[in-house]
């Protein structure tokens, strides 16, 4: 499978036992951003998962336990998966690859993959340019399969061996259907000059436009119910659902009673047990439609709130349906959608955006790019809300371990601060009560006192007691706020420094705190944040990832950008970047260890430096990880923890 090497991300879904590289594990969340699901018609307890960027994964147990099928589909936000209807093993998959073919097949069940480029014939033939709508199989002809792609479309009456090329006349393509009686006779939507539905009745080789009745709107799906192959259903627009009850000549608009919300990304599933019966799935929900009364009804309580991906049906029992979610993975419904529970095991497809951990505490967390998620001593990973909850998921600035309590964190998100006292179970405000300004200050134009705004937040490298804090308050000299007393109570201590974001705050020993803002500039005090310079010549003037500093060298800091990894050994004054033995420009994450040893994380993985980080090598050649997103040491015993984009947590020894 050629994909660019940005798509290259090495043995990343292998599910939950790491066997190829036996001293690293996979540890969860079990989530991931699912885009559709498949039921293999086949084999009704075999089912498919579609991935933002994580991959495909399959159940072989009814949607119990997921597996990863291939390393190489990593990285591809994939739209679709559908099981060839009369192959078994062959497998076909759409991504959302714009500028690239987009349609793949597998015909080892997932093992590997190839791009499917033709050959193509007829007009405009020679090789095939998808753009990874689905495609449509012939029920009666499974060996006929036609392909979307705009305006140069494609199909096959052997299964895929071949391909001829075709047009619509006046019109693109976006959706393909074919009545599941009559294999030539084929529906496709589009956007067209005057009708946005066109007709074949003799497999594809030529095409009217129909659809009487349609509104002046693009159509995004089209539909046929097996058990009634003269009703065709289609999406128009803005989720707008329309009926045609004689074979696509005329339409009218579906009736829909009910507390339905719709968008522009809703979709429909057809139930296969009962022809009236619809769900509509996207980001306003999931929702089951009663064509009979138009009564529609949501069915989406239990799914963790995120937004619906797709639903699948179990072909054997209506009751049993599956839901992907645009968050913690996949849910089971055993009553039609009216209970759900989530069915995600071994599905480790998440984005991991940060970790924190620490050396004798046994939680371990990870910010997802659905929430932040607890991992316990038990390895039991539990979904976070009060008190980080922002809408759906929670999503704090940060969080941070005492040094000399490891039961102790502190978590921030801007004007909040919470404390934990028992590893991050429970959760308490850290700020004493806010005092009110008085009447005569009130008269004076003082409505309130100042706050820091919690974007990043550290302990005095000297005394756990006094803490900084930065973030984006706009007024002069409050951009830095100090606490002596635990985090109660804060004053204003960013005297010399520009009205600026502050992103990094550390302690590189005690007195000494640098500030760095989002411009990439870097202040320096060396009497606990009562005066400011500016230092960090030689910093890079794109983004940072990472300021950190080395525990056995306090003047000696380390800085992780999009552009390098870039090193201070004069107390923050000047930097120099740190590419020996480096893979990747992108430097996503740093640590320093305990005992001066550094760890870089990457695209290319994980690389240690044994000399202060003048030079580097692969932490481990043969580790089943990359795209390394976070690292964290915790834990107990403790771990190397290392976040991904893709593949949520992995963890090896400590080095």
């Amino acid at each position: 499978m050629n994909l660019p090497r940005l798509l290259i991300l090495a043995a990343l879904c292998v599910g939950a036992d790491a066997t190829r590289a036996t001293s690293w594990q996979s540890e969860g969340p079990d989530l991931g951003v699912v885009r559709d699901i498949a039921i293999d018609a086949l084999q009704p307890d075999t089912m498919y998962a579609a991935t933002a960027n994580g991959g495909i994964w399959r159940s072989s147990d009814g949607g119990h336990h997921w597996v990863g099928l291939s390393d190489d589909l990593t990285g591809e936000d994939w739209r679709w998966v559908e099981p060839d209807r009369k192959q078994p093993n062959t497998l076909w998959a759409g991504a959302d690859s714009p500028g690239t073919n987009a349609l793949w097949r597998s015909l080892d069940a997932g093992k590997s993959w190839h791009a499917v480029t033709g050959p193509v014939s007829g007009e405009g033939g020679g090789l095939m340019h998808s753009t990874g709508a689905r495609i449509a199989f012939a029920p009666s002809r499974p060996e006929t399969i036609i392909v979307p792609s705009t305006n140069l479309h494609a199909r096959s009456v052997d299964a895929g061996k071949s391909w001829i090329a075709f047009r619509l006349p006046n019109q693109d393509g976006y959706a393909a259907a074919v009545d599941p009686t009559d294999a030539n006779r084929i529906y496709m939507g589009g956007r067209g000059q005057d009708r946005h539905l066109a007709i074949s009745t003799d497999g594809g080789k030529t095409w009217a436009q129909s659809g009487i009745g349609l509104p002046a709107k693009s159509i995004r799906q089209v539909l046929i119910h097996p058990a009634q192959p003269e009703t065709v259903r289609v999406i128009t627009g803005f989720s707008e659902l329309w009926e045609s009850r004689d074979k696509g000549e005329h339409f009218t608009e579906m009736a829909r009673h009910g507390d339905i919300g719709v968008t522009d990304d809703m979709d429909l599933v057809l139930e296969p047990g009962d022809a009236d019966a619809l769900w509509l799935v996207g980001e306003a929900g999931i929702f089951r439609g009663n064509l009979r009364d138009g009564v529609w009804q949501r069915r989406d309580e239990g799914t963790g709130g995120w937004q619906a991906g797709d639903i699948a049906i179990d072909p054997r029992n209506d009751n049993h349906v599956f839901a992907g979610m645009g968050g913690d993975g996949i849910y089971r419904s055993n009553d039609g959608g009216d209970s759900w529970s989530r069915s995600s095991a071994g599905l480790r497809a998440g984005w991991t955006e940060k970790l924190y951990a620490a050396p004798g505490n046994g939680a371990v967390f990870a910010q997802m790019s659905v929430g932040l998620y607890r991992r316990d001593a038990a390895n039991d990973w539990t979904a976070m809300r009060a008190p980080f909850t922002r809408d759906t998921k929670a999503e704090p600035d940060g969080l941070l371990f005492d040094r000399a309590q490891t039961e102790v964190v502190f978590g921030f998100y801007g004007r909040d601060l919470w404390r934990s006292t028992d590893g991050g179970r429970n959760w308490v405000t850290a700020l004493a009560k806010q005092k009110e300004p008085s009447m005569r200050e009130m008269m004076k134009g003082i409505t309130s006192y100042p706050r820091p705004d919690f974007q990043c937040l550290a302990q005095d490298a000297g005394n756990t007691n006094t803490m900084y804090a930065g973030g984006g308050n706009d007024d002069p000299g409050e951009a830095v706020f100090k606490s002596v007393d635990g985090g109660a109570n804060w004053k204003p201590a960013g005297q010399g420094l520009a009205a600026e974001d502050i992103d990094f705050i550390v302690s590189t020993a005690p007195n000494v705190v640098f500030a760095l803002s989002r411009e990439e500039k870097l202040y320096r005090s060396d009497d606990a944040a009562t005066t400011w310079s500016s230092v960090g010549s030689g910093l890079p003037g794109d983004d940072v990832h990472a300021l950190v500093t080395d525990p056995t060298t306090p003047t000696r800091l380390f800085v992780a950008s999009e552009t390098g990894l870039f090193r201070s050994n004069d107390n923050g004054a000047t930097f120099t970047r740190i590419s020996s033995g480096l893979k990747d420009d992108d430097i996503a994450t740093v640590l320093v260890m305990s005992d001066g040893r550094v760890l870089v994380g990457a695209f290319q993985g994980v690389f240690i430096s044994s000399d202060g980080g003048t030079s580097f090598k692969p932490l481990d050649a043969a580790a089943p990880i990359s795209d390394v997103r976070a690292l964290a040491i915790g834990g107990d015993p403790a771990r190397l923890y290392v976040g991904t984009a893709v593949a949520s947590v992995w963890s090896t020894a400590v080095p």
